[in-house]
């Protein structure tokens, strides 16, 4: 066998992988996370809006094993707010709890019932027309 004959079996062989991975990955289902991806892309200038907004009042978290803090740096007004769990692999899992802060501007949130893992917690909020967004935080339930 040739020099010319050996470069032209590689490059068959080579085509034939190429071809085999690319109809791997063409009959693969494909599956997002979030079901309603192109409505959430169309409100992100207004989640961006809404971070800027909250990056005047600084929200912590802190965690405890299985229990949460949200602290906020200054007390707030807000008419209606809610704090968001995140499950990044099962989006069946996600729920929210309404934003009821103490005189201390903190909440604490006993998450004894969460499935151990990833968790991501945001607090949103809303006063008046404003409306504010905190930075995602991530947990991780042992």
């Amino acid at each position: 066998m040739n020099f010319g004959t050996k470069i032209a079996i590689s490059v068959g062989v080579f085509v034939v992988f190429i071809l085999v991975l690319s109809l791997i990955m063409i009959s693969k289902q494909t599956e997002s996370v979030e079901k309603d991806y192109y409505e959430k892309d169309l409100r992100y200038e207004e989640e961006i809006q809404a971070q800027r907004n909250a990056s005047q009042f600084p929200v912590k978290f802190h965690t405890y094993q299985h229990t949460l803090w949200v602290q906020f740096e200054q007390t707030i007004s807000y008419e209606k707010g809610e704090i968001f769990f995140f499950r990044p692999d099962n989006s069946t899992k996600d729920f929210s709890i309404p934003l009821n802060l103490d005189n201390h501007a903190k909440q604490l949130v006993y998450a004894g019932n969460l499935a151990k893992g990833l968790w991501k917690v945001q607090v949103k909020w809303q006063s008046g027309e404003k409306k504010f967004q905190s930075r995602v935080f991530e947990w991780i339930i042992p």
